[in-house]
């Protein structure tokens, strides 16, 4: 566990007064902030720091101080973490990531949570903060300016995924807005077969946010490029392995927001009044390789993505066993 005290507050800790010949030690911050760190990746990092400058310009940098606790790349070990800040009794929880904010949500029902890059939809009274998921009109916009000549997009998803088919369906209304025709297509143990048709029957695949689909990373890059359908994902992370484009803000972005939410909690604003907002400023991405296998002209308002890189398919910090998934669950079941 690491208390960090920001910059400019360790240089005015402590206050020599010559005159009177004491030592004066300055309070201790008015707040105290849980921050979950997972592994050292930029990705994370920059959420974290856009966090902390947001909280700091709107509180003061003296008047809170920030309780890191390292997960150690297990998302085993997220539910010790909140179980040490609720007994720190910090007066906030940060989380980026779904799998931290379920294992948050598990841990308490009244401490305030604020997310950042988050796919949660749900009404939870003590949790607030910024979607990684864009507009699906967005999403739209962006699959027309990137390929222009399509017409068809298969939608692939698991089935019985409740957020993943209320994806399905916004995206559906979005495509037909924009001209475009969809079909669904579900799975349920392996995404292989629904995968195949879809690519044969339509000339983009689109995924939505699932963190279950980033151990098919692998597989759906080999399959986009054998079948040369390209793969459009709703997740940044996703793309990174598989995808050829998608709709994200930048990190430190969505973190600055998020950071601007916990000050306002902290200050009196009802958390429950918040919900998950859209981060103000969204980019257009893609993913170099694909982008020079299907030997794609980039138009001019796109970027490339860098740093949140998946490795063999999955990424290390979103998977988690079953057994695990459904312990977080119960947790949270139990606390409804």
């Amino acid at each position: 566990m690491k208390k960090h005290i920001p910059a400019a507050v360790l240089s005015a800790v402590l206050i020599t007064n010559i005159s009177a010949g004491a030592l004066m030690v300055q309070a201790d911050p008015q707040y105290s902030i849980g921050v979950v760190q997972m592994d050292d990746m930029d990705f994370f990092n920059d959420l974290t720091f856009g966090f902390e400058d947001a909280v700091m310009e709107s509180l003061g940098s003296d008047a809170v101080m920030f309780d890191e606790i390292s997960a150690q790349g297990d998302p085993a070990n997220l539910a010790g973490v909140m179980q040490e800040f609720l007994s720190q009794q910090d007066d906030l929880i940060f989380v980026s990531s779904d799998l931290m904010l379920s294992a948050a949500m598990a841990a308490t029902d009244s401490m305030p949570i604020i997310g950042a890059s988050v796919f949660y939809s749900g009404s939870a009274g003590n949790v607030a903060g910024i979607t990684a998921l864009a507009p699906y009109s967005s999403q739209a916009d962006m699959i027309r300016a990137m390929l222009p000549d399509v017409t068809s997009v298969g939608i692939v998803f698991a089935e019985g995924n409740a957020s993943s088919e209320a994806q399905a369906s916004g995206m559906t209304t979005a495509l037909t807005n924009v001209g475009l025709t969809c079909t669904n297509y579900t799975f349920t143990d392996d995404i292989t077969s629904a995968l195949t048709t879809a690519a044969d029957e339509n000339q983009v695949i689109y995924l939505p946010a699932d963190s279950s689909l980033e151990a098919y990373g692998s597989t759906i890059s080999s399959l986009s490029l054998e079948k040369m359908t390209p793969v459009i994902t709703a997740d940044e992370a996703l793309c990174s392995a598989c995808g050829l484009a998608t709709v994200s803000a930048a990190p430190y972005d969505m973190g600055y927001e998020a950071g601007k939410l916990a000050a306002d909690a902290l200050t009196g604003m009802d958390i429950s009044s918040m919900g998950i907002k859209t981060a103000p400023i969204l980019l257009n991405k893609y993913n170099e390789k694909m982008t020079a296998a299907f030997s794609l002209m980039i138009p001019e308002d796109f970027e490339s993505i860098e740093d949140f890189v998946l490795e063999s398919g999955n990424d290390g910090i979103e998977e988690m066993t079953d057994e695990q998934i459904a312990q977080l669950e119960a947790e949270m079941a139990s606390n409804d």
